[in-house]
């Protein structure tokens, strides 16, 4: 007769994956679902104020282990609302986990690459929604500090990351201001205002997340300010039509009526003026002119990780890549160094 299956935790079938650092030994053992960790308390107490914290508490039951040569084993731990989490208690050890019902296979590579961040191992986000967890999981444990100063790097080592990060700049906009890395939220911050016609940002105000909300007013303010600006560059070019513009020639003249003209060339399939298609071919049109001067500010690129986009063109033909805020502008404390 066929045993019934076990409902203990699943055992890895592969060797653990170890995490030290240079002078240490592993003494704490994780079991994260299918994975087995074997770590050094060090570096966990140092970057996760939850590990420094249970580890070593200063009041309550301390950690143990069974096992020879390690301090003390963690177990996952299925909640009611369908979360899990990593647990001292011993009591966890044999728990059925397959009534978890996410993803564990993704669970356990988000988590692996945390350990990572947290040993300072090179590791690869295969997409945004890896991050995401990561993120959850780094704001759970207490690590968000050093996820996010790991994440430069890694990026450019992601590209699967990238790609899906400027399919949803909302998300990742909550996710950069979640990790206070400034390269990513001003990314994040130049795409939401696009497509210039329909703006993502909007989407923020439904957004389910806490800061959503804080996060759309951020935006708005920002659109509205280089709204203003887009006006009195439309206001200059009327009024150079006109002949009456400071060091103005007939020339000028000429041009900023052909560039109404232009205006034409840079409408989408429903007839819809795309502006920043139109001051891109303004300004490619008129090299060595006034023209180009007058629109220089609103045509560069000043996202960080994507040099090679170009605004008014292919996919940001209807979005304007120059939005820019200062270190003082950046909505979180640049002196804190532990959130």
């Amino acid at each position: 007769m066929t045993p019934p299956p076990s409902k203990e935790q699943k055992t890895s079938t592969s060797p653990p994956i170890i995490f030290t650092t240079p002078g240490t030994k592993p003494d704490v053992c994780l079991y994260f679902f299918s994975k087995e960790f074997h770590v050094s308390s060090a570096s966990l107490k140092l970057n996760s104020t939850y590990f420094r914290k249970w580890i070593e508490p200063s009041e309550g039951i301390l950690p143990t282990s069974i096992r020879s040569g390690f301090a003390s084993e963690w177990f996952t731990q299925v909640n009611g609302d369908g979360t899990c989490a990593l647990t001292s208690d011993a009591k966890f050890r044999d728990m059925d986990t397959s009534s978890f019902h996410g993803n564990t296979t993704r669970l356990e590579s988000a988590f692996q690459n945390l350990l990572c961040a947290i040993f300072n191992r090179p590791y690869c986000i295969l997409d945004a929604t890896e991050l995401n967890i990561m993120t959850q999981m780094a704001d759970y444990y207490c690590a968000l500090p050093i996820l996010s100063n790991s994440l430069s790097a890694t990026f450019f080592n992601s590209p699967g990351l990238l790609t899906t990060l400027r399919t949803d700049p909302c998300q990742s906009l909550i996710l950069a201001y979640k990790l206070r890395h400034a390269p990513l939220f001003r990314d994040s911050l130049i795409r939401v205002p696009g497509p210039w016609s329909k703006p993502q940002f909007q989407e923020l105000k439904s957004h389910r997340d806490p800061s959503s909300l804080f996060l759309f007013n951020f935006v708005n303010t920002i659109h509205i300010s280089f709204s203003n600006k887009i006006i009195q560059l439309q206001q200059s070019i009327f009024q150079l039509s006109t002949g009456y513009f400071p060091h103005y020639n007939e020339n000028h003249r000429l041009q900023a009526k052909d560039m109404l003209d232009c205006a034409k060339e840079s409408v989408d399939n429903k007839h819809n003026l795309l502006l920043p298609k139109w001051f891109r071919r303004c300004r490619d049109r008129y090299l060595g002119t006034l023209v180009p001067e007058l629109l220089a500010p609103f045509t560069t690129n000043n996202l960080v990780l994507d040099k090679a986009a170009v605004a008014g063109k292919g996919d940001y033909e209807n979005s304007f890549l120059c939005l820019e805020i200062s270190d003082a502008e950046l909505p979180w404390d640049p002196t804190q160094f532990d959130w």
